[in-house]
């Protein structure tokens, strides 16, 4: 496992990868697949696959995408539904949020199983466009006192959903703290809360399994797909 170095400020700097296309931003590190403008992607179909209802939040029933760009006509995202939409790798992911007033809220974690991946979807509002950071760590912790947190599993996979805001910005309530049930390969994802721009969650997993992590518009969504063995 990567050992990670609890922060004593939970604020962390991370430097964005640019890529060479014109006009095109973001990270390609570890399977993310992000640009800006930011995709647009829109419902065509439900995925194959059974899923499992979590508490609080819905049945992930993530569809089958179509992603547009502001230059190019609608594509297939995710043409076959039981394949990840990035490229999995056990690998660490950073990628810096898009600010603007008022940023994302968190309002609701959502996870499913599909035939060869299980897929965790934080659902989103707001403006911008949250960021990321991703790795396997040795122990969770809690933001700010730094104290452990039990989350079931044998590997757990820190995603840290940056740039995201209060419920009180939005007037809306977030995403519930404490543990959310698994199914598939993740046995558990624990949401911390939100401090100081960083919404702290983990997912707890039997192994370390290949990951992609994905930014979907419309509505704003962060999605996780963990290949299964």
């Amino acid at each position: 496992m990567t050992a990670y170095r609890r922060p004593l400020i939970p604020a962390v700097t991370v430097t964005a990868l640019l890529l060479t296309a014109c006009n095109t931003e973001g990270t390609t590190d570890g399977g993310t697949t992000t640009t800006n403008p930011p995709l647009t992607v829109t419902s065509t179909a439900a995925p194959v696959g059974t899923t499992t209802t979590t508490t609080p939040a819905e049945t992930d029933t993530d569809p089958t995408t179509t992603v547009a760009t502001t230059t190019t006509t609608p594509a297939a995202d995710n043409p076959t539904p039981d394949r990840p939409l990035g490229t999995p790798a056990v690998t660490s992911e950073n990628r810096e949020p898009v600010w603007v007033d008022p940023p994302p809220l968190v309002t609701g974690i959502r996870v499913g199983r599909h035939e060869n991946f299980t897929r965790v979807v934080y659902d989103l509002i707001g403006d911008g466009e949250p960021g990321w950071i991703t790795q396997y760590i040795d122990q969770p912790y809690q933001q700010g006192s730094g104290f452990d947190v039990d989350v079931a599993g044998e590997a757990f996979l820190m995603v840290n959903i940056t740039g995201t805001t209060y419920p009180f910005e939005h007037d809306h309530e977030g995403a519930a703290t404490g543990p959310y049930p698994g199914t598939g390969v993740v046995e558990e994802v624990y949401n911390t809360g939100t401090f100081e721009g960083h919404t702290l969650t983990y997912i707890g997993l039997e192994a370390e399994l290949p990951y992609s992590v994905t930014l979907l518009q419309n509505p704003l969504r962060v999605v996780v797909d963990i290949q299964h063995k």
